[in-house]
This record gives structure tokens, sequence and C-alpha cells, in this order.
């Protein structure tokens, strides 16, 4: 008898929480992310003119790489039930900016240091199925898997002894897998999320390495 009971108070705890999910299964929200890369920039950058004016190779003797960036991010889903529901997110990844500084290797007509500057503008588009855990009527976890349709944009600059003597954009798409985890604490139809994720960018202009983005996010999201 006992057994049964609990039974039943488990069955009507799971179908108030459906009802509640149910009559507000739409939710929106926006939030800030914190975003660190790793770039195998060395092999994305093979498609910049890095030699000199007369199609020399020039040596690397110093790079510096901003691996870390601030982002945002929009989303908006729809809970088919408690456990399980549907989100399309976009993603502004920020801009990871790198510079180097080449010497002009001797024997050639021309001396003195070249300096190169580019910044890698990651964005992108996904659609991600979430696994969600309902600890009470306040708190859930959920974990994440998706894909994403991305776009990196690599404008850059040359300059020889400080005078700029090229300057283009390079731009390269893909789709890839990502995966996420987090938790979301809920007040009515406000709530608070903060979740991982982890991107990959499928060899990026043809490099020979895969890029990783993890992102950490704090958002805002709206039911109803």
């Amino acid at each position: 008898m006992k057994s049964f009971l609990a039974v039943l108070l488990l069955a009507s705890a799971m179908c108030g929480s459906a009802q509640a999910a149910q009559s507000q299964p739409w939710y929106v929200g926006a939030g800030i992310a914190t975003d660190s890369f790793s770039l195998h920039a060395t092999e994305a950058e093979r498609h910049l003119p890095f030699t000199d004016p007369f199609g020399n190779p020039l040596s690397q003797d110093q790079y510096r790489f901003d691996e870390s960036t601030t982002g945002y991010q929009f989303f908006g889903g729809y809970k088919f039930n408690p456990y399980i529901a549907a989100e399309l997110n976009y993603v502004n990844f920020g801009d990871v900016k790198r510079v180097g500084s080449f010497n002009i290797p001797p024997g050639t007509p021309i001396s003195g240091v070249l300096d190169s500057s580019t910044k890698f503008q990651a964005r992108g588009l996904g659609l991600s199925v979430l696994g969600i855990w309902p600890i009470d009527d306040t708190l859930d976890m959920f974990a994440q898997v998706g894909m994403m349709r991305w776009r990196i944009r690599a404008p850059y600059t040359l300059h020889l002894n400080g005078m700029e003597i090229d300057s283009g954009t390079g731009t390269d798409w893909g789709n890839n897998l990502f995966l996420g985890l987090g938790g979301t604490y809920h007040w009515e139809h406000v709530g608070v999320r903060l979740q991982y994720q982890r991107y990959t960018f499928d060899h990026p202009f043809d490099s020979t390495n895969d890029t990783d983005a993890d992102v950490f996010t704090l958002s805002m999201l709206y039911s109803f």
C-alpha cells in the first residue's frame, strides 16, 4: 500500500511539472559570454602573404596571440515536456586579435621589419536538443548537443617599417557539433542561466588542426 501511494505521489508530481512546462513552453534569452580559444593561428594564417615584396619567405621571430575575449549570445527554445527542449542560438564569439613581427632575411633588396595584425571574428548559428533534469520547481540542470553553422572572418594588415603595404579579409565557413552543460534558476516567467559550451571549428582556412572555443555564458531568459 505504501509503495502504491508513493507511485501515485510521484506520478502526480510529474503531471504537475508537465502542466507547468506546457503552460510556459516557449522561452527566449540573451547573455554575456567569456570565450577561451585554442586557435592554431600559424596554420590558420597560411592564406596570408607572409613574404617580402620579392616573394622571399619570412622567418617567424615573434607572435603574440590573445586567446580570450568577450562575446554574447541570443537563444530561444521550446520545451516539449519538462525533460526535453529544442533550442536555436546565435553566438558572437567576439574578436580574437593576433599580431606578429618578422625580420626580413639578409640578402634581400629591402631591409626592416614586417608587422602583421589579424583579427579572427567568429560567429555562429546553432540548433540543439536539451536534456533537462528538474531538481525542484525553481532549479533545473541540462545537457545540450547541437549543430552549428559558423563563419570566421580574418581581416589583416601588413606594415613594412611602419608603412602599410597590404590588407585584406579572409573568410571561411563550416558546420560542427557542439556540446553544453548548465543550469537555470526560475522565478515564475524569469530565469537566470549559467552554462558552459564547447565549440569546434573544423580546419579553418585549410589548417591542419581544429580550433576549439570554451564558452561560459551568464544569461537572463523569459518563459511564456
